[in-house]
């Protein structure tokens, strides 16, 4: 489009045709938003690009740590495994792994679950920020500066400080997962391992979201990093993150360390070869420090994969690297300045476009050139061509909308640009963000663009007069002193107030430099002179980049080329071809100096600032949020102490179980003996005794001298009782003949056992050597010394009291504590806002005296500027409009969100309680298991000595017998125990679920355990002297041994699990909880928050309105309230003189007459005895037709009489909530008396209101 087009084409502002103002206000009466161009998706980042700033040293942190991160990752692998280091080098280095957050720390420390937790928070923070930010924009078109550093900051460092670090943990995490060790450990929810997956994938595809969009920018200022393809960042950052979640998630050791390392060479190469060839950092230093440490990175990941494959452990190596390194380093500036010259030399050539393969190296080389200042570049020679070769190019197209804003000899003009920008054939944020940028800088050209600019302008000059009109009319209600339609006008006032300025912000963002904009802006100016919505807007429409000055900043070379053919250069200024109409001068007393303290502190803010309320309302909140994880701590410590308990308990059978399994080994020696089904099992039998033995022997060392990982300062006192239990010398015993502890007599015993599983014998003699009298004595006293310390262990274990309530606070403490000072804040927060109401009604009250010049001065300014842009009529519409504040729309949801908070603390201690109690009955069930596992085990052996033993005389016998029969019945009677004690919340209530459990066979544990029962009963009645008690002792021995021993075993892992499964579904209901009070608690915030804005929004607005008055013309008590620090007044206090108004009434020129809602007088002045009958003395109290002869009637809309009477009924039948005015007339001696009958609404506090 040529420039005499452009011009013809510019839309006009203001046209004096009459025709011209009518169809304007036409257009846009039935709906505002149908002229409102729509949100683009990256208009909010657009947004926050030119609203913020980042110092030029925050970026060179953010590079220069980027560059530390490739160091490390690849130059400090984790391969303390595979090299040899001394002590004080491998803690240095992982420090600066540590630092650096490209390796996280130990899966089993005490730092990595802390650290994990800390990233996921800070992730899922800035996603919610993001969202509130955009939320927000979307709908006001503008943002806080405060918020907006905020969010581009903590964006800013997720997306590149904090990445790495997550991604290392996060690999941390999915490496323990998929190593088996997590499914053993049983602590690990799938639920926070999904959450933990999805957190990766999110945070590498918003940082891949975020470099990119930023780097489509058209303008470098806008961009984090400088680059010229929008990929160049992100792709670093991706590959860093690739390299150490491989280095990471895949432990390097010595069989796998040389594939990683050749898969981060690769990476690396890859990196070094693209930004060798294309030159995308566009400052040189950054250039060719990031080419020299992707040299680094290659080189080091090249020499750590040979020694992997050659198996080198030297620490040379590292000398090595380092070496090469330098070798990189010094011939680095010889490659860039080879790729640099070539370059040159090609754009010299004049078939360079004939000869250039593809586009990206095309605008490689033209970059080059661009920031070499060469004047093959700036002079774009070949660009037209290249545009024609290469036409649906997005770098081509965008490396030209960089040169078109400095340059003039660009073929492609911004408006080309934009408009291949704005048809990406797709989802393609990258060039919407590239169409939002030029659009920003351009102005409308083509005939879209121009009557979208009309119908935003159309819709700015329509909506303009209304809030005009708003505000007069609230002008009118302080000066008629009608605060009963304060709600409405207030409603419709500030939806006029909230919908012009996102309209007014969507015009200014898309026409920065436009002179209708900076009209507009001004117009604003006129009702709100010191708003920070003013400031905002003029900020947007003087924000004009110098982008000479810019450019050679970044490329210092391209001055060569400006003083050379500057003809060539020139900055881009948008250009509109008209200007628009001035507003008429403030008159001068509208801009004298006035000073009003708190005209943004409204009643509301004012009180719910105060100290003490902050101080309530974030003790509420904060309270729980800080108790409940300490909840969680003391259940954890809880479990910890229980389980520790339940290693005892296991010690217990396990010996019973190791002393059962050594009295086959002797009696039934021979393979080929009645016991084993075949030989091999015998040799089965050994080998598993031996494995058992080890466990036995490691469980009981680490029982015994608390040995094991998660013991913290709560736990010292029983781990000190029990290893003082334990190694006690206090004990009589038979292996050693002396005293000695119950620890080292137990560990005796599994050496003497060992023996029988292993051919070596110590202790005891050979088999052959070994007497079954001898033999038989020993397992005696074997039998009664493990069965006398396990009764002392287990009563040891059963006087054990865990009570952890206290350790960091007290769970009732914690219910009172919580509910009282829920009950205190919403006590207070409701009250805040009955006192602020009243002192928003003193405040509006002392506004009765406002002068009345100065209001009429300032409304006929308000009418001067409506005639600038055609507008003369006054229609205020508002009714249909929702009142801003209502204080039934606060007290409910408040009430609610307090009730919610109250139940979440009640359901926190309740969950809190479950969890305990279940930990208390699975210690319980595990005390039950144990001592029915000793009562089996010691059944069989009992049988065993009674059948091997030949001089047992009948009165042992019989009261072996009576032992055994025990055994079962305190089995029999512990199964069925109901265990009903605890809350009801608790899954598991009885004992008889653990029972029912079905074993892989198809038959339940119960039926198990009392089929064996029965065949013990069984033997226990049969004669010893016959052969049948041979076949029933052979048949229960071996349904123990090879298959009651097995079940019992798997009933002790499923019964835990199934404890495990339920205290663990209680935790998850404690998370659940706390993060829907966490909700609950942000919601309140914020829901107060706004409500707090809400109800101040009458205030705000009648300040902001009133920011042009002198302060001589506001009534003294206005003044006191706006410049006093605070709002401690009462309608006592404040200087009104009703006497003074009565004054005032009898002095105005009209009649004025006062009556009630009964036609009484109430008051006249001296104009109004003219009309009416003072014959009869003082006519106060009399009603008014006996006094005024007349018969007063209204005109309705279809021209009829309603008599006065009627109007009055009407009014009164109605809702009473406006006041009203009625024009009447009477007739007397022949002529029409005229009257404006005004209808006000009086509220008092015992009855309704009356007119």
């Amino acid at each position: 489009m040529n420039p005499s087009s452009l011009s013809k084409s510019r839309v006009q502002l203001i046209d004096d045709s009459e025709s011209s103002k009518a169809s304007s206000f036409s257009t846009f009466d039935e709906d505002f938003s149908s002229a409102f161009s729509s949100t683009i998706f990256s208009d909010h980042m657009h947004y926050l690009t030119k609203r913020t700033f980042v110092p030029q040293w925050i970026h060179d942190i953010l590079f220069y740590y980027l560059l530390f991160q490739l160091f490390t990752v690849v130059f400090l692998p984790n391969i303390f495994d595979v090299f040899e280091f001394t002590p004080f080098i491998r803690d240095f280095l992982s420090i600066i792994q540590y630092v650096s957050l490209t390796k996280p720390a130990q899966y089993h420390s005490s730092r990595y679950e802390p650290i994990l937790i800390f990233f996921i928070v800070v992730d899922i923070f800035e996603i919610v920020c993001s969202i509130i930010y955009r939320f927000y924009y979307n709908n006001y078109r503008y943002v806080s500066i405060t918020w907006c550093y905020f969010t581009r900051y903590i964006s800013l460092f997720v997306s590149t400080i904090f990445l790495p670090g997550t991604t290392a943990y996060c690999s941390e995490f999915i490496k323990h997962i998929f190593s088996g060790h997590a499914e053993s450990e049983n602590n690990i929810s799938s639920e926070f391992s999904f959450l933990v997956v999805v957190i990766q994938i999110s945070i590498i595809l918003r940082a891949v979201g975020f470099h990119t969009i930023m780097s489509s920018s058209v303008l470098y200022s806008d961009m984090i990093f400088k680059v010229s393809q929008p990929y160049a960042a992100t792709r670093a950052y991706l590959s860093l993150s690739i390299c150490i979640f491989i280095s990471n998630c895949f432990q390097i050791t010595e069989n796998n360390m040389y594939q990683i390392h050749f898969i981060i060479f690769a990476i690396m190469t890859f990196n070094f070869s693209v930004d060798l060839v294309l030159y995308d950092w566009v400052i040189e230093k950054e250039n060719r420090l990031i080419l020299t440490f992707f040299g680094f990175s290659a080189i080091s990941s090249l020499v750590y994969a040979f020694c992997g494959v050659f198996n080198y452990r030297y620490e040379p190596i590292i000398w090595l690297i380092s070496g090469l390194d330098l070798i990189v380093l010094s011939i680095i500036p010889s490659f860039v300045d080879c790729i640099v010259n070539r370059a040159l030399q090609k754009l010299k050539n004049p078939d360079y476009v004939k000869y250039v393969k593809s586009p990206i190296i095309a605008v490689s080389d033209i970059d080059i050139g661009f920031r070499m200042g060469a004047y093959e570049a700036i002079s774009c020679k070949h660009m037209k061509r290249l545009l024609r070769r290469f036409p649906k190019n997005f770098s081509l197209y965008l490396t030209c909308a960089r040169m078109a804003v400095v340059l003039n000899s660009v073929p492609l003009s911004l408006n080309a640009a934009a408009d291949y920008f704005s048809n990406p054939h797709g989802f393609s944020p990258f060039k919407n963000h590239a169409c939002t940028s030029v659009n920003r800088i351009i102005p409308p050209i083509d005939e879209l663009e121009i009557e979208q600019y009309k119908k935003d302008s159309g819709a700015l000059l329509h909506m303009f007069p209304r809030l005009f009109e708003d505000a007069q009319s609230l002008f009118d209600i302080i000066v008629d002193e009608v605060p009963a339609i304060l709600p409405k006008v207030m409603a419709s006032y500030n939806a006029n107030y909230k919908k012009i300025v996102q309209y007014l912000f969507n015009f200014v963002q898309r026409y920065p430099s436009s002179p209708d904009g900076s009209f507009f802006v001004e117009l604003f100016k006129v009702l709100y002179p010191k708003s920070q919505e003013t400031r905002e807007l003029v900020y947007w429409i003087n924000n004009r980049p110098e982008y000479i000055k810019n450019y050679l900043n970044y490329f210092p070379n391209l001055i060569n080329g400006l003083v050379q053919h500057h003809k060539l250069f020139r900055s881009y200024v948008p250009e509109y071809h008209h200007e628009a109409k001035l507003l008429p001068p403030v008159p001068p007393l509208l801009n004298d100096a006035n000073y009003k303290a708190n005209t943004n502190k409204g009643p509301y803010h004012h009180l719910m600032t105060r100290w003490f309320v902050i101080l309530i309302i974030s003790f509420t909140m904060i309270f729980p949020i800080i108790s409940i994880p300490f909840l969680f701590k003391q259940n954890f410590v809880y479990l910890h102490q229980i389980k520790l308990l339940i290693k005892g308990y296991s010690i217990g059978w396990q010996i019973t179980r190791a002393e059962s399994f050594v009295y086959p080994l002797y009696y039934y020696a021979d393979p080929n003996s009645s016991l084993w089904y075949y030989p091999s099992q015998y040799y089965a039998f050994k080998d598993e005794l031996f494995t058992k033995l080890l466990e036995l022997q490691n469980s009981l060392t680490e029982f015994s001298f608390s040995i094991g990982t998660g013991y913290g300062h709560n736990d010292k006192t029983i781990l000190r009782n029990v290893m003082k239990f334990m190694n006690d010398i206090d004990i009589d015993s038979y292996q050693y003949d002396q005293k000695t502890s119950i620890y080292q007599d137990l560990m005796g015993f599994t050496y003497a056992a060992l023996e029988f599983a292993t051919c070596d014998r110590l202790v005891l003699p050979y088999q052959k050597d070994f007497p079954i009298n001898d033999a038989n004595r020993w397992f005696i006293h074997i039998r009664n010394q493990v069965e006398d310390e396990v009764i002392r262990l287990r009563s040891f274990i059963e006087s054990i009291n865990v009570n952890v309530n206290n350790v960091y606070i007290d769970p009732n403490a914690f219910l009172i504590i919580g509910l009282v000072s829920i009950f205190i804040s919403l006590a207070v927060v409701i009250y805040i806002f009955i006192q602020a109401s009243n002192n928003f009604d003193i405040f509006f009250t002392s506004m009765r005296d406002t002068s009345k010049p100065v209001i009429a001065q300032i409304k006929q300014y308000f009418n001067l500027c409506l005639g600038v842009i055609g507008h003369h009529d006054r229609q205020s519409k508002y009714s249909h409009y929702k009142k801003t504040f209502k204080s039934i729309n606060f007290m409910i949801p408040i009430f609610v969100l307090y009730l919610l908070m109250a139940l979440c603390i009640v359901v926190e201690y309740l969950a809190y309680n479950c969890y305990n109690t279940q930990c208390y009955r699975l210690l319980n069930l595990y005390s039950d298991y144990s001592l029915g596992y000793i009562n089996f085990a010691m059944s069989v052996t009992q049988t065993l000595l009674m059948y091997f033993m030949d001089d047992l005389e009948d009165w042992a016998y019989e009261g072996l017998k009576r032992s055994v029969e025990q055994s079962y019945n305190e089995f029999m009677k512990r199964s069925w125990q109901p265990y009903s004690s605890g809350t009801g919340f608790c899954p598991l209530c009885t004992s008889r679920e653990i029972y029912v459990i079905y074993i892989p066979r198809g038959i339940t544990y119960e039926k198990v355990f009392y089929n064996f029962i029965t065949e013990m009963f069984r033997l226990n009645n049969a004669d010893r002297n016959t052969e049948t008690y041979t076949t029933i002792l052979l048949a229960a021995i071996q349904m123990y041994y090879f298959g009651i021993d097995m079940t019992f075993v798997g009933f002790e892992s499923k019964f835990t699990n199934l404890c495990s499964k339920y205290y663990n579904q209680t935790e998850i209901i404690q998370i659940v909880n706390l993060i829907i009070l966490l909700l609950v608690i942000l919601f309140t915030g914020i829901f107060i928050f706004i409500e707090t804005v809400n109800a101040d929004k009458a205030f705000y607005h009648i300040m902001m309105l009133f920011s042009r008055f002198p302060d001589s013309a506001l009534s003294p008590d206005t003044l006191k309230i706006l410049k006093q620090s605070n709002w401690q007044f009462k309608s006592s206090t404040l200087d009104f003189d009703s006497a003074m108004y009565e004054d005032i009434l009898k002095a105005l020129p009209d009649s004025v007459i006062v009556i009630d809602h009964l036609h009484n007088i109430a008051h006249y002045n001296n104009s109004a005895e003219l009309i009416i009958d003072m014959t009869e003395g003082d006519p106060t109290g009399m009603t008014l037709f006996s006094v005024l002869k007349l018969r007063m009637v209204a005109i309705d809309e279809d021209n009829n009489e309603v008599p006065f009477n009627e109007v009055i009924n009407n009014y009164v039948l109605d809702s009473r909530a406006n006041a009203e005015n009625v024009v009447v007339y009477g007739t007397k001696d022949n002529h029409k008396w005229w009257f404006s009958l005004t209808i006000l609404p009086i509220f008092d506090s015992n009855n309704a209101n009356q007119a």
